[in-house]
């Protein structure tokens, strides 16, 4: 597999050529996962109740199939802004583990 690290959110077109979508998101005091998380337009809605659904909180993860032609399976990790440095580590480890 390739690991790449994108600056900005990706485009769908991007996101369809994918199998797995891992995102690692810092969340600012009080703000809700769904504002905090940066997904392409088409897949906004699957993720907003993917969240509202499983109500995950800062340090853990969340993994749901996209609906495109590759179903890709994306798995979004919330860590929170004061977050040590052990904790990011755990939490990308989760995400790889989320992933197979």
């Amino acid at each position: 597999p390739t690991l790449r690290h994108a600056a900005q959110v990706p485009r769908a077109a991007q996101i369809d050529r994918c199998e797995t979508l891992l995102v690692l998101v810092s969340l600012k005091p009080g703000q809700e996962p769904d504002a905090a998380v940066p997904v392409s337009a088409p897949y906004r809605d699957a993720l907003r109740r993917a969240l509202q659904r499983e109500r995950p909180k800062a340090g853990q993860c969340l993994a749901l199939t996209l609906p495109n032609e590759r179903q890709t399976l994306a798995v979004v990790g919330l860590l929170a802004a004061d977050a040590e440095p052990f904790a990011a580590l755990q939490l990308a480890g989760a995400l790889c583990h989320k992933a197979g």
